[in-house]
């Protein structure tokens, strides 16, 4: 029960703030794919957030979402919405956590910038023993990995089958984590009615697809920054949130 809680509380990502779905977008574009890094995340924890803001904004990046009854987060992302910060900020207006995120519409991409980022999460934890690892297969009720070796073998033979999976590495200090989504999966799924009649959508907003569907996130946190109780059970909710995507 202990490790089903501790990834509770960094899991939900996505839904956590996606409300609904993007129009479909046939413009093309010959940008070649830039992978995204803990790093990314990690420069920022333990920064005052006002000078954080002021670099974001700088670099193109634009207040999305604020929720301040939830546990104080600042949502950020840029132009197009395929990159999003969400930032966690505790009383003293420092930033605690970070989530950095990267939608796409190229499967194999998201999926290299997952194992990218893994590495890196590797190796910062550099086989310490302060650190903990697991690992699960979907958002609530997926298999848990207590072995990243198993976990990774897993992966290897599913990536293109999943629809979302997360690794994290927790001390008594911090937590770093790297997660991936496939919306196209969500896509397949059933639509259920309140009397569990499978439905097909009619309308022309039912049947809008994501235009980027596949992302990955890295998180980054700080707990001995983090407001008290942060990591208890009864505070899961306001603890969650790994890729930020802003509510269309």
């Amino acid at each position: 029960m202990r490790k089903i809680i501790a990834l509770l509380v960094i899991t939900f990502s996505i839904f956590s703030f996606y409300s609904c779905k993007e129009d479909k977008d046939n413009t093309s574009t010959s940008k070649p794919y830039t992978n995204i890094s803990l790093q990314d995340a990690k420069r920022y924890v333990g920064l005052d957030y006002n000078s954080v803001k002021s670099e974001l904004e700088a670099k193109g990046f634009r207040l999305g979402d604020y929720y301040p009854e939830e546990a104080n987060i600042y949502g950020y992302t840029n132009a197009d919405t395929t990159l999003s910060y969400a930032l966690f900020i505790n009383s003293s207006n420092i930033i605690y956590r970070v989530n950095y995120g990267k939608m796409n519409k190229n499967i194999d991409n998201s999926l290299s910038n997952y194992e990218f980022c893994r590495g890196e999460c590797i190796n910062e934890v550099n086989n310490s023993s302060d650190f903990s690892y697991m690992a699960t297969n979907n958002i609530l009720f997926g298999d848990i990995f207590d072995s990243q070796e198993e976990f990774q073998n897993y992966f290897n033979q599913n990536k293109y089958s999943l629809f979302y999976c997360l690794e994290t590495w927790q001390s008594d200090r911090y937590i770093y984590g790297v997660e991936f989504i496939n919306f196209k999966k969500e896509e397949q799924f059933e639509v259920k009615t309140s009397s569990n009649t499978t439905t097909t959508p009619t309308t022309p907003e039912e049947e809008q697809t994501y235009t980027n569907p596949y992302g990955v996130g890295v998180v980054y946190i700080d707990k001995s920054l983090a407001p008290e109780g942060t990591f208890e059970k009864s505070n899961l909710i306001r603890s969650t949130g790994f890729i930020y995507l802003q509510k269309q």
